[in-house]
């Protein structure tokens, strides 16, 4: 009879331990699964590929390119630049911590290429890859939710953009972030924010009238090397 008692407490236990570890891995089953698995980074040879130095970070899309005396402004193919420029995303700090982070990137860095045009009347659609690791910058600005991805010219990529997108969502990174609270464009800390309009030559600041049909914030460092100059009515920092 005792032993009879045993064997049932001993398969009691059993049972109850397994219980636990399937509710424990019913808790741990939706992380694991919620965030779509990443696939490798495209490897390149960059041997017929010549060098360039990053001269500025113009844009969340953007860089100006330099090669001796050459020079060119380049687009990154995969990454959106137009949805920054919504009331949306004029609202939300983005604009500048994507600059911010693209600068981080590439300022005083050398860069690989893919697609510049010399002489080309438009900007040229380019992939770009610094030197010397090899980084992908376009996709790292996706891979990181810096940037939402630009179909156009993706091609044979678009999947990869996609699923990093994807990743980003789910991991609530940069723009996607729904847990962690939206820093005001204005207050980052380090950065003084200012605005500058789609045609005009001047950088505002927040509330200036100048901003009624539109409002893109940027950097003042930006915008001072893009060549703006302070609103003579709102004075912004010089």
């Amino acid at each position: 009879m005792k032993s009879s008692r045993r064997m049932w407490a001993a398969a009691g236990m059993c049972l109850l331990a397994l219980a636990m570890v399937t509710i424990a891995a019913d808790w741990a089953a939706p992380v694991a699964r919620s965030i779509t698995a990443a696939p490798g980074y495209p490897r390149r040879d960059f041997s017929d590929l010549t060098i360039w130095d990053v001269a500025s970070v113009l844009g969340p899309d953007r860089i100006l390119i330099r090669q001796g005396q050459r020079q060119q402004t380049v687009k990154l193919i995969g990454v959106a630049g137009a949805a920054v420029e919504s009331d949306e995303a004029a609202g939300s700090g983005y604009e500048s911590r994507a600059l911010e982070f693209l600068g981080n990137l590439l300022g005083g860095e050398r860069v690989y290429v893919l697609g510049a045009r010399s002489g080309a009347a438009e900007l040229s659609p380019v992939k770009v890859f610094r030197v010397p690791d090899g980084l992908y910058v376009n996709l790292e600005l996706i891979r990181q939710g810096y940037s939402r991805m630009d179909r156009i010219a993706l091609a044979d990529e678009q999947k990869l953009f996609e699923i990093y997108q994807r990743r980003a969502q789910q991991a609530g990174k940069g723009l996607w972030s729904k847990l962690l609270p939206v820093t005001p464009a204005t207050t980052l800390p380090g950065i003084t924010t200012v605005y500058i309009t789609k045609s005009g030559k001047k950088y505002h600041r927040a509330q200036c009238q100048f901003l009624a049909k539109s409002k893109i914030p940027i950097s003042l460092t930006q915008a001072k090397k893009r060549g703006f100059t302070p609103c003579k009515v709102c004075k912004p920092p010089p």
